[in-house]
């Protein structure tokens, strides 16, 4: 899911402040940061015929819905961090289901789904040496609770990731539109 420039902005602020404690951490570019819904790996060019339609599928049962980058933590966890992330906030209910449609579409389509709990987040950056657990966390007490401006989410993207010495590079392979409308009811 690709997010709006408003949002990047303020991805790109926190992870300034973070890099201001110098740890070795591989940040992730502003404009990559994305939230990712189901990672595929790597997929035979054969099958890529079947993610779009499954996509479509998910989508068109999904309201557009709101929400918000918020805060920021830590993967596995303080001792021994691999990913520093961005949390996220608002409708976040509706981002789960979401994401368990699109789960649920990929399986039908014939791909496996992953075997970790899905985890709303974006990743910030990826540590590459040890740091000490006091230290991450006095960085992410001085963070603080940060919010990004509210984005809309209105469409699913199709991403293809290629890994290269300067890091990923995503191309845009095609995106589905949540088209289901609310009942007045669910609106309220």
């Amino acid at each position: 899911m690709d997010l709006p420039e408003n949002v990047r902005r303020a991805l790109e602020a926190a992870q300034e402040q973070l890099k201001s404690h110098h740890f070795d951490i591989r940040w992730v570019k502003p404009d990559n940061i994305h939230l990712t819904l189901q990672f595929l790996g790597e997929i035979p060019p054969a099958d890529l015929a079947r993610v779009g339609p499954a996509l479509r599928s998910a989508a068109a049962a999904a309201a557009p819905f709101w929400i918000a980058a918020r805060g920021a933590g830590v993967f596995p966890g303080i001792k021994a961090p691999r990913v520093v992330w961005a949390g996220l906030s608002g409708q976040v209910p509706a981002l789960f289901a979401l994401q368990q449609s699109v789960a649920q579409a990929l399986a039908a389509a014939g791909f496996p789904p992953e075997a970790r709990p899905f985890k709303a987040h974006l990743t910030l950056g990826r540590f590459k040496g040890r740091v000490r657990p006091a230290d991450l966390l006095a960085a992410l007490q001085a963070l603080g609770p940060w919010t990004s401006p509210a984005f809309r989410v209105d469409r699913v993207t199709f991403f293809q990731s290629e890994l290269r010495p300067g890091g990923a590079v995503y191309t845009r392979l095609g995106e589905a539109p949540l088209i289901m409308r609310l009942t007045d009811q669910e609106a309220i």
